[in-house]
């Protein structure tokens, strides 16, 4: 339990008169605990509270009395923060550990809204960036394990992400109006349009993906102009796959400009994140720390997504292929494809991971302020094997859900035919340029996309 400095303010009489009699309408003493060891809270901290809880909180309360009692602890909460100010005792200021603990609240309220669903829980190893950078080597031994026996790691105490802020720009994008965002579709789904790879898709119906996204590369200078490949009215795939970004032209020019400044920070984060673990990976690996490094580079493919999961809880009209007994699908089973993973889930649950052949789903905990990385499929064959593509799904649990990935790619003309070990893994598409675009076709969102002839 956190402890308030000695020197913190006494409350203020109305507001501890306000905060007891909260409490003592829910039956709480000033010091308790609650659905042992579930949840915890110390009320006699003026300044702080620190709140414990598991996501089975949700398992051992429900409906109306669960959401009265969330909002009874942030009042109770709200109440406990006081401060002195200018002689009188006023609601002046709250510590930002307080007003994460009442957005938690709120969020777990709204969370808890769907069905209640029994899996158990998977803990993930954690990898801290600013620990990493001071000591590589059990930094990397612990991301050799995690990728190894797992798949999945979380990544914390990342320099210049900001999830909050993340979270509200892409909310922001997806409630514009459909008509604003179609001007930034693909091709395939706005055919006057010129941007073929990056951009907006909306919802395709049917099937058990179900989502809109938005998805932003690294090349921001140039012209959505495509050279035609000789001889042919199709374009150069090179072209295609290094196409600029569009953005939004919603009306409000100042909102339009912080998404694009925001969102362009964000993938380099994203890529820099992506590239310091790819370094730690290589350590674990008993390779040269750059090993990977020439893969990738300035002209490197990888795409940030933004999702939007409309709900489809009380859709009648669901494809079995949407359906796991009761559980509803919003993304099916399935491993990433190419290298490696970035993912903010913010606080969303719904991400399960199955690590056996028995078909046991694991929830994977969602953690708002760091990313979660997990392995994809052509890594995991460039190692032979010594690194996991764990299969995983998301599960509609009634709230429409936000989360931003990042699918770090290598450049077009990387080699990916081979393994550390020399076993060829890709004969056909040894660039990866063609492999990407040859697997990307098999989604439905991509499957009229016309990527053009690789040269």
């Amino acid at each position: 339990m956190g402890r308030a400095s000695p020197s913190s303010p006494p409350m203020a009489p109305p507001l501890l008169e306000l905060r007891t009699s909260v409490l003592a309408a829910f039956g709480i003493p000033p010091k308790c605990q609650l659905c042992d060891p579930k949840i915890e809270m110390d009320f006699d901290l003026p300044i702080e509270l620190w709140i414990y809880r598991k996501s089975t909180l949700a398992n051992k309360m429900a409906g109306m009395a669960y959401r009265t009692a969330l909002l009874g602890f942030a009042v109770a909460l709200l109440a406990s923060v006081a401060v002195r100010y200018g002689g009188e005792y006023e609601l002046f200021a709250i510590s930002s550990k307080a007003i994460k603990i009442v957005r938690d609240l709120l969020s777990l309220m709204e969370e808890n809204e769907g069905p209640t669903v029994q899996f158990a829980q998977l803990n993930l190893a954690t990898i801290d960036m600013m620990n990493a950078r001071r000591n590589k080597s059990q930094a990397a031994l612990k991301v050799y394990k995690a990728l190894s026996e797992v798949g999945f790691a979380y990544i914390v105490n990342i320099p210049e992400f900001e999830p909050d802020l993340l979270l509200k720009h892409t909310k922001w994008y997806f409630e514009l109006p459909l008509e604003v965002k179609m001007h930034m579709a693909k091709r395939p789904f706005r055919q006057e349009n010129k941007n073929i790879f990056r951009g907006y898709y909306p919802v395709i119906p049917g099937g058990h993906s179900f989502k809109e996204a938005l998805e932003i590369g690294g090349f921001c200078e140039g012209s959505l102009e495509k050279r035609n490949f000789p001889g042919s009215e199709r374009p150069f795939m090179r072209d295609v796959v290094q196409e600029v970004n569009v953005w939004p032209a919603s009306g409000n020019e100042t909102a339009d400009t912080e998404f694009k400044e925001f969102m362009t920070k964000m993938y380099k984060v994203y890529t820099n994140v992506a590239k310091e673990v790819t370094h730690l990976m290589a350590i674990g690996l008993g390779l040269d720390e750059d090993y990977f490094d020439s893969l990738f580079g300035s002209k490197q493919l990888s795409t940030l997504r933004l999702l939007h999961y409309p709900t489809r809880l009380t859709d009648p009209d669901l494809p079995e292929e949407a359906k796991d007994g009761d559980i509803r699908i919003t993304t099916g089973e399935h491993c990433d494809t190419s290298f490696l993973t970035i993912l903010a889930t913010f606080r969303n649950r719904g991400l399960q991971v199955k690590l056996s052949k028995d078909g046991q789903w694991l929830n994977i905990p969602p953690y708002n302020d760091g990313l979660i990385i997990n392995v994809g499929a052509l890594l995991s064959q460039m190692v032979d094997g010594k690194l996991k593509a764990t299969n995983h799904r998301v599960i509609d649990l009634g709230n429409d859900r936000f989360s931003v990935p990042l699918f770090y790619e290598m450049r077009f003309d990387a080699d990916v035919s081979r393994s550390l070990s020399g076993k060829v893994i890709n004969s056909i598409y040894q660039k990866y340029g063609p492999w990407m675009t040859n697997r990307t076709s098999m989604f439905a969102e991509y499957a009229t996309t016309d990527f053009g002839i690789a040269d």
